[in-house]
């Protein structure tokens, strides 16, 4: 079968490990897995930018899943996974639906700071595309590095109770194999955007980017159908941003 979602009961707990991600990429690591460490001392980001997870309670997970390349729209993968955290994330605490919010294409902001990144790395195979998704997120933490207190935070101001990371995990998993099967139906796919659009930090944002060597400033419409950011130029120009630039920065916020 070429469609291999992630098995709840088929997870590696680690106390230190140089990446979740690289550990996973051994082919020994059977698809459907997932490992979590309590310490990596080689986190990886997108861009090649280095992710330190933050705080006394923390998660740093990666999973490893395969589909068919005609499966579902590679796009929206990473759109999903930031999601499916998200869901997670309200579905056991909702009281945090005002104050947390997805920052396309797949990170989780509490206000205007960081709390959580993903880094997603796959490689095709015959017909397959086998892909491991990997995340860190900030719970809980008495102390913030200073060169990052102005862009960083964590889920929690108190902390939480014992089991809450296990249970973020859980969810994560249900909510992702989930997304996963919505996106293998185009008919469902408009209804994740939606609700993806309603809890987005850039919807009515306007942002400045860059974009083959030309700088875009615009407001910020939307997704299309395959995940990709929708921008209004200041000249009535849409563009589709399939990716951040080097340079990506909300400039304001539009009033409506």
């Amino acid at each position: 079968m070429s469609l291999k979602l992630i098995d709840p009961q088929k997870g590696t707990i680690l106390e230190e490990v140089d990446s979740t991600n690289n550990w996973l990429k051994d082919p020994e690591k059977e698809v459907g897995s997932w490992v979590r460490s309590r310490y990596q001392y080689n986190g990886r980001g997108r861009k090649g930018k280095v992710w330190i997870a933050l705080g006394d309670e923390k998660i740093i997970f990666s999973c490893k899943l395969r589909f068919g390349l005609t499966t579902i729209p590679l796009p929206l993968l990473s759109l999903m996974s930031g999601a499916s955290l998200l869901k997670a994330i309200f579905s056991l605490f909702p009281e945090k639906e005002s104050e947390i919010s997805l920052k396309w294409p797949n990170d989780i902001y509490r206000g205007s700071k960081k709390i959580a990144g993903f880094l997603i790395e796959g490689e095709v195979q015959d017909d397959l595309f086998e892909v491991i998704i990997g995340f860190g997120l900030n719970i809980y933490g008495q102390e913030i590095p200073s060169e990052l207190i102005q862009i960083a935070d964590f889920l929690f101001d108190e902390d939480p109770i014992e089991g809450t990371s296990e249970r973020i995990i859980l969810k994560f998993i249900e909510f992702l194999n989930e997304s996963i099967i919505s996106l293998m139906d185009p008919s469902r796919i408009l209804k994740e955007l939606q609700w993806l659009e309603r809890n987005s930090l850039l919807l009515h944002k306007s942002i400045e980017t860059n974009l083959e060597n030309k700088m875009i400033r615009g407001r910020v419409l939307g997704y299309d159908e395959n995940g990709f950011l929708l921008v209004l130029d200041q000249n009535g120009f849409k563009h589709s941003l399939m990716d951040t630039g080097s340079h990506f920065e909300i400039i304001g916020e539009i009033n409506e």
